[in-house]
């Protein structure tokens, strides 16, 4: 896959934690860099409540640990909003909808579900409000390693059934990605059945010139497809990469909004299936 113009260079000076961690991870990026990213962090410290969340927010609890993944290791700060989305104050959920989403994290309120719609320039997107904290909860459990092991691991387990059941679709195409997000860094479900319904599923709503149909939003799968080594998940990536080339803003950006975010996606995608994903080779 070859891209016309650099992606990075339409966020060289962008200061968000995404944008930070792009050039970190792929143009050397200097002193100035890890400066700002270690003034975010001591930020994201300072602003964090005693148990653990920002806020009482669930959308400000995954939008800060999303961006303490990106910049920062797993420590005790992590650990506490880990616990928070997970609900480990509070006992497990049982006899939801019928018992079908027993495990899950669906402890929402009103203000909760109204900013859970608003999400931007995350892998996660607008849907079921349970099923992105739920999503949310079990991603930053894993890529962190963090979180209570038998929780974290009922919840999975319970996806894995729904994700079967439903032959690869947890929910809407919109709402069932965020589940999806979670399942494609788990070492052990991202080669489980429904994962592999799921990616079947998505399969048959590319189109030729690489985009899905049907509401999936097109760089968050891009993002968890990129991690799943099945060859038929690894097809739909490259197919993915081709399409974003061609639809690449002449600045290197992509699409008119997220554009950091959308940046990362592409360059981390490249970077898993072997393109050539290093900036000053790009063009």
């Amino acid at each position: 896959m070859r891209l016309e113009a650099d992606p990075l260079a339409a966020i060289s000076r962008d200061n968000a934690p995404v944008a930070i961690h792009a050039r970190l991870r792929w143009m050397n990026g200097g002193a100035a860099d890890r400066a700002l990213a270690k003034r975010v962090i001591d930020r994201l410290r300072r602003e964090q409540s005693d148990d653990g969340s920002w806020g009482a927010s669930v959308a400000a609890t995954i939008r800060n640990l999303f961006d303490l993944w990106l910049l920062g290791q797993p420590d005790r700060m992590t650990a506490k909003a880990v616990d928070w989305l997970l609900e480990m104050h509070h006992p497990a959920l049982r006899n939801v909808c019928g018992g079908i989403y027993d495990g899950m994290f669906f402890r929402l309120t009103a203000a909760d579900r109204a900013r859970l719609r608003q999400l931007r320039s995350l892998p996660f997107t607008a849907g079921c409000s349970g099923f992105v904290k739920t999503g949310a909860a079990l991603f930053f459990a894993t890529v962190f390693g963090q979180g209570d092991a038998r929780r974290v691991s009922a919840a999975y387990e319970r996806a894995e059934r729904v994700g079967q059941d439903r032959n690869g679709r947890w929910c809407s195409a919109s709402c069932g990605n965020n589940i999806l997000q979670a399942v494609a860094v788990h070492p052990q479900y991202s080669d489980g059945p429904a994962m592999r319904l799921a990616v079947q599923a998505l399969r048959e709503r590319q189109d030729a010139a690489g985009a899905w149909s049907g509401g999936v939003p097109f760089f968050p799968t891009l993002m968890a497809l990129s991690r799943v080594r099945s060859v038929p998940a690894q097809e739909q990536v490259r197919k993915a990469l081709q399409r974003a080339a061609r639809v690449q803003n002449k600045d290197g950006s992509f699409g008119r909004t997220d554009q950091a975010f959308h940046a990362f996606v592409v360059l981390d995608a490249m970077e898993r299936t072997g393109s050539r994903a290093d900036a000053r080779r790009l063009g």
